[in-house]
């Protein structure tokens, strides 16, 4: 979508971000100067949002500070993203696009007719807006909360396609860097919060991390799939051309990363981990043989019963203690010792 077409459709969501800018508490927040360098920076250099949004997003939220958590932080930033993104002319008429099988466009319309259904059922009947609407999760506005992560999906899919490149090259050289540096500033709230509560090395004390996500006041997992989506991307990271600086940090970033993890005490994102080691090791491995694959069946049944044993005994930490060793061995087995070939 390009000129007059792209610029209308620029237009209002300039006006929506006037419309909220104008009704949002900055005071005592940093808010106001962040959209102010992000749209400089898009302006500038607008794909730059395929870098800097995923960096922003998980750590960009005020609303323990604000007491808005219908319209968010991230609102007005995705405001600001669709604004500059959609006001920006097409490179050309004819400008290459990264295609979009037919498989993601069905299972896109599959997902968009389930909300929408679901939305009407929250919206019926019309729930009315008044002053307790937009300070509780029993309204039922708070479908439109909930909607507001796919649609905005939807919006941005068309900056998307435009700005990765026709081979997605974009998504390697921004978008990947802007996931691993919100990982990063998510590891470091992860770090700072048990400092401040149980303590870095106390392992002890049952409290579940929540890092800078404060929807999981309510009981969620917002942390555990976060962690569980980016935690596989340093893997083209730490396989890559290797390099003391790089391997330093990646190292770095995966103890950290896998820390804010172990302290969500979730068996759930455990389990992920599991799932994306295993996946990746089957992705990078030669073909194996029958027997291979018999050992490789029995030894993830033996795994698993002694895990869950572990479990019923020594609890969370037990588990954990277990997993690492488990990793250990299989990364040992797999890598070999440096003194055999002595």
């Amino acid at each position: 979508m390009g000129g007059a077409k792209g610029r209308a459709v620029a237009a209002v969501f300039a006006v929506l971000l006037a419309a909220a800018v104008s009704r949002y508490p900055f005071e005592g927040t940093v808010l106001g100067p962040v959209l102010l360098a992000y749209a400089g920076l898009l302006c500038w250099r607008p794909v730059l949002w395929l870098a800097l949004l995923p960096a922003l997003l998980p750590v960009l939220d005020l609303a323990p500070w604000t007491g808005w958590f219908f319209l968010e932080e991230i609102d007005l930033l995705l405001l600001v993203t669709a604004a500059v993104g959609y006001w920006r002319p097409d490179a050309g008429a004819g400008a290459a696009r990264a295609a979009l099988p037919r498989a993601v466009r069905h299972a896109a319309a599959l997902v968009s007719l389930a909300l929408a259904l679901a939305l009407w059922r929250a919206m019926t009947p019309w729930p009315q807006a008044d002053l307790n609407a937009f300070a509780t999760y029993q309204s039922g506005w708070n479908g439109v909360r909930t909607a507001k992560g796919w649609l905005w999906a939807l919006i941005l899919l068309p900056l998307l396609r435009r700005d990765a490149g026709p081979a997605l090259e974009r998504l390697r050289s921004h978008f990947f860097p802007g996931m691993l540096a919100g990982l990063a500033l998510v590891a470091l709230a992860a770090g700072a919060e048990r400092i401040a509560f149980p303590g870095l090395l106390n392992m002890a004390s049952d409290y579940r991390t929540s890092a800078p996500f404060s929807a999981m006041h309510t009981g969620g997992a917002a942390l555990d799939g976060y962690l569980s989506l980016c935690l596989p991307l340093l893997a083209p990271w730490l396989a890559g051309p290797s390099g003391r600086l790089r391997t330093t940090v990646a190292l770095a970033l995966l103890a950290a990363a896998a820390y804010a993890g172990l302290t969500t005490f979730s068996r759930t994102l455990y389990l992920a981990f599991g799932v994306s080691a295993l996946l990746l090791w089957a992705l990078h491995r030669p073909a194996p043989t029958p027997r291979q694959r018999a050992l490789a069946a029995l030894a993830l049944v033996l795994a698993a019963s002694a895990l869950t044993l572990v479990f019923s005994a020594g609890g969370y930490r037990g588990l954990a203690a277990a997993m690492l060793v488990l990793c250990a061995a299989g990364w040992l087995a797999t890598r070999g010792l440096g003194w055999r070939d002595a």
